[in-house]
């Protein structure tokens, strides 16, 4: 058996998440399809990171296991191939055997689009947001997030330490770039603390009430919409 890792870029828009659903379409299940026409077999796909309706990736990793003998580069030009054109495995390559994308990943870096302003050229891959927002200023916020703590109430469902490393936003051409890496993140993680973030920074939610979020004593209702977040790179 070939332990093969993968390295995946995927627009998020017409997919319900990573994670296979029954009748639903969604990236790892069509990895998965890809797989079985270029092969026979009928793989477990391994992700490293779950993404959620919309969002996007440049470097989802996964992993699986093969029993064909097939050239890696035959096998990504086929892979590539048959996936649809809102996929496309970047990489390949044998890995040693107990690799594992999801346990053996150190952190995740995720990258949030801010467009200022509106455009209908950017609206499925970005935040249409009509305020200007100061650099600086907001990073004195988002500072607030660098802490090993549980993230449960700024999640859905989930819960468990995750140690935040980079929390941070700067300027790329026309975006607002929000930038956050952890060991770990909890589902919907990224959008609520953004949405933390920008309440505060628009006077609509008290920054000393941001510890009282951790102990579930407030709550921000602002989740800024899917489509402006990346999984932009699984370290190791």
């Amino acid at each position: 058996m070939r332990n093969i890792k993968i390295i995946i870029e995927y627009d998020g828009t017409d997919f319900y998440g990573w994670q296979t659903q029954p009748h639903k379409r969604t990236v790892q299940g069509e990895i998965k399809n890809a797989i079985k026409k270029i092969t026979g077999e009928d793989v477990r796909i391994i992700g490293a990171a779950r993404t959620d309706k919309g969002v996007h990736a440049v470097g989802q990793v996964a992993n699986f296991f093969l029993k064909k003998e097939i050239k890696n580069d035959e096998l990504k030009k086929g892979l590539n191939a048959v996936l649809p054109e809102d996929i496309y495995i970047k990489e390949l390559e044998e890995v040693y055997e107990d690799f594992h994308s999801r346990f053996y990943a150190k952190s995740r870096l995720y990258k949030y689009f801010i467009f200022c302003g509106k455009s209908p050229l950017r609206r499925r891959f970005s935040w249409e947001f009509e305020r200007f927002i100061e650099i600086d200023k907001a990073n004195e916020i988002a500072s607030l997030f660098l802490k090993e703590a549980d993230f449960k109430y700024l999640s859905t469902k989930d819960e468990g330490l995750c140690n935040v490393l980079v929390s941070r936003f700067y300027k790329d051409n026309e975006y607002i770039v929000y930038e956050i890496e952890a060991n770990r993140f909890l589902r919907r993680m990224v959008r609520h603390i953004l949405g933390v973030i920008i309440s505060v920074y628009l006077g609509k939610f008290n920054i000393l009430h941001i510890d009282d979020i951790f102990k579930g004593r407030k709550k921000c209702l602002l989740l800024p919409p899917p489509q402006g977040l990346y999984l932009w790179e699984v370290k190791y």
